[in-house]
């Protein structure tokens, strides 16, 4: 059969007729049955068959056929547009001229549709299509610049996001900010969050919880006091951020000694409901590292006969890794009516380790 028959039967009322024939086309690779394959396309409805047509436009090696993916990203059909940035993503380098062109367009939909076509292959070389980006007049395209950015921790555009954090008070584009700034920022960009913002009674609402996750990840760990005194004005909805952002600061700054007011409310959130499980073990680990004391030992025991396998666990490996050997009996008991293999596994390790120190699981 010819190409003509093939354009000819994309129009067939039969549905694999049409979707053999976007097939043949696409293995014919010729780019003039590019424009019939997106004429059907604009008015195909269904899903099987528009498939057929991206792929088909995707086989065709042609410029034409970027052209052609970049018109489809006009079209109101969501799954036509989606196909089309990703099959973009793939032509690489050869799709950059076009959608660098659509920086300019009127439409910032169109705009932003580029950006997800790059946003696949996170290269610092696109720095100028980036920058072009955050540089955008409207603010849902800065808004996509800014995740992209920090999901491909391209540190190029620090100061970028740190500026537009500062210069701007739409309150999703701060929190992209300070997101990205999460995965790109350093030390210096924590002292620039707290000198905007010193502590929870200045910081908005919507930037809360990724302000304890910068004092916490990336601020000096002389920033340490400023997670304290948070811990006095924070109700239970961040209870978890917080306790997530001290454990990775304790950990940064090595702590073996807290404040015992401090001491006491993380103890309340370890033997407590407020926390997520893999928040309570990131405090279990805290508490391991502490220098050892009779107060925090017996919520670590208690916290071996837990609900949760997972923070069960979390104690049985802090005691192997910690070398509490004075806590051999526990363990042994506890591994004789220990349900879950992993947590089982790692009693009876701890258990060897401790050999001659104390009793042993048979």
């Amino acid at each position: 059969m010819s190409l003509e028959q093939y354009i000819t039967d994309l129009n067939s009322d039969d549905e694999a007729t049409r979707i053999y024939a976007a097939e043949d086309i696409g293995f014919e690779n010729d780019p003039s049955g590019i424009a019939p394959l997106v004429a059907r396309l604009a008015i195909e409805t269904q899903r099987s068959v528009q498939e057929s047509l991206l792929l088909a436009i995707e086989r065709i090696e042609a410029e034409e056929a970027i052209a052609a993916l970049v018109d489809c990203l006009r079209m109101d059909d969501a799954f036509c547009r989606n196909e089309a940035v990703m099959i973009l993503q793939r032509r690489k380098e050869a799709a950059l001229p076009a959608l660098e062109a659509l920086l300019d367009d009127p439409d910032p939909d169109i705009r932003k549709f580029s950006l997800d076509a790059v946003a696949g292959w996170g290269h610092e070389e696109l720095a100028s299509f980036y920058r072009r980006a955050l540089e955008d007049d409207n603010v849902n395209v800065v808004i996509t610049a800014v995740e992209y950015v920090g999901q491909h921790r391209l540190t190029l555009f620090k100061q970028d996001l740190e500026r537009l954090f500062l210069g701007n008070a739409n309150p999703m584009l701060q929190t992209a900010c300070l997101q990205a700034l999460l995965d790109v920022g350093d030390a210096a960009t924590g002292e620039l969050v707290l000198k905007r913002y010193p502590n929870i009674e200045v910081t908005p609402i919507h930037l809360l919880e990724d302000w304890l996750r910068v004092v916490g990840q990336i601020a000096s760990t002389d920033r340490l006091a400023n997670l304290v005194e948070a811990l006095k004005c924070l109700n239970e909805d961040y209870l978890d951020t917080w306790a997530e952002s001290f454990a990775g600061m304790a950990c940064r700054a090595e702590l073996t000694r807290v404040d015992e007011d401090v001491l006491k409310r993380i103890l309340e959130m370890v033997t407590g409901n407020v926390l997520e499980f893999t928040t309570r073990v990131q405090l279990i680990g805290f508490l391991f590292s502490l220098k050892a004391c009779y107060e925090v030992d017996v919520v670590l025991l208690k916290c071996l006969n837990d609900s949760d396998p997972a923070v069960r666990l979390g104690v049985a490996a802090g005691a192997l890794r910690w070398n509490r050997s004075e806590w051999s009996r526990s363990l042994v008991e506890q591994y004789a009516r220990e349900t879950d293999p992993a947590v089982k596994e790692c009693l009876k390790n701890a258990t060897l380790a401790f050999e001659g120190r104390g009793r042993k699981c048979r």
